[in-house]
């Protein structure tokens, strides 16, 4: 009750993506999004399309402050090892976890 006038909903308009701004100091904002993306059950179209979200969300907020990240992702990433040695060829990660790492590479 104390920061409610420093949490303000985000408007999002998607079912997958929840988002609160925080004003942790006078003009300085910390951009906090909550993601549930499609299972695989689900299209890969309705997951690029999640993702697609994310992209636009995240090129908005990055600018305005410190955005951080959480939920689930429902995607295998590449492992770090490979990551930190350049091996990206990531053979059991499936086209969700490559379209998702290309995504956070972005940013």
């Amino acid at each position: 009750k104390s920061m409610s006038n420093e949490i303000i909903p985000i408007d999002i308009n998607c079912n997958n993506i929840i988002g609160v701004q925080f004003m942790h100091k006078p003009g300085s904002y910390l951009f906090i999004f909550q993601v549930y993306f499609p299972c695989k059950n689900h299209t890969s179209l309705s997951y690029k399309e999640s993702l697609e979200m994310l992209e636009c969300i995240l090129s908005m907020y990055m600018d305005k402050g410190q955005v951080i990240l959480m939920g689930d992702f429902n995607t295998e990433l590449i492992p770090l090892i490979s990551y930190i040695s350049n091996d990206r060829s990531g053979s059991h990660v499936d086209e969700r976890g490559r379209l998702f790492q290309k995504c956070i590479e972005l940013f």
